[in-house]
């Protein structure tokens, strides 16, 4: 599901599609990212969507049979998740809100913690357009939840692995001034050399290059280079 362009379509769920709009729910104008608010999405999806079950009940009426009504639970949450998006996609979701039961559910049923998802949002990179897809780390860190981003780690997640731009973690953080981030992530050995191939910067360059000197001292104590040049020869 996806709000935009206004011309795309659900690529996942072909019943979710939003037409034209300039401001949704959440505030999102720009055309060409997607919305992950469920405000948004859920109202797209039909209420009596009942996925062929005898019974004629959905998922999400299930659920909140087993809550009274309420819609707090992690069941209610889980199935909210299911009408909205696919099953990786609901892990990515979890970290940007940063919801720990959602994230140890989807984790204890399997979903990958290591998986590159499609977020549908795109970067103009020298006038192209690069679909962003990132890992459930690089949610949770670029949304600062710290529980979220320690609970991942704890369960396996990469700390290394580079996001379709070829951004880390460890570089988001830093250019951010994430220290706490940045500190769990150098606890869980992420990579202190990655380099971002357009500006040549490492995780240590986008420290400096606004100034963030904690987080640059932190990256020296843990053993960085700090004379390795970007792509223009400086350090």
């Amino acid at each position: 599901p996806s709000c935009c362009p206004a011309s795309w379509t659900a690529r996942t769920s072909p019943r979710l599609s939003f037409g034209r709009a300039s401001t949704l729910p959440c505030g999102t104008s720009k055309l060409r990212d997607r919305c992950w608010h469920l405000g948004c999405i859920l109202p797209k999806v039909p209420s009596n969507d009942r996925a062929g079950r005898c019974d004629g009940k959905t998922a999400l009426d299930i659920a909140k049979s087993k809550n009274d009504g309420k819609g707090n639970s992690v069941a209610v949450r889980l199935a909210e998740l299911e009408l909205a998006f696919e099953r990786e996609e609901r892990l990515i979701y979890a970290a940007r809100v940063g919801d720990e039961a959602l994230i140890s559910q989807l984790l204890d049923d399997g979903t990958d913690p290591n998986q590159l998802t499609d977020t549908g949002e795109f970067k103009q990179v020298r006038g192209t357009p690069i679909p962003i897809h990132v890992t459930p780390l690089h949610a949770s860190v670029f949304k600062d939840h710290a529980p979220a981003t320690r609970l991942l780690l704890s369960r396996r997640a990469d700390p290394s692995i580079a996001d379709s731009l070829n951004v880390t973690p460890l570089m988001k953080a830093a250019y951010m001034d994430l220290q706490e981030q940045l500190r769990m992530l150098l606890d869980a050995g992420a990579e202190l050399e990655a380099v971002e191939p357009i500006t040549g910067h490492t995780a240590f360059l986008w420290a400096c290059h606004d100034g963030k000197v904690d987080c640059a001292e932190m990256l020296v104590r843990a053993g960085c280079n700090s004379s390795h040049r970007n792509k223009a020869g400086l350090t």
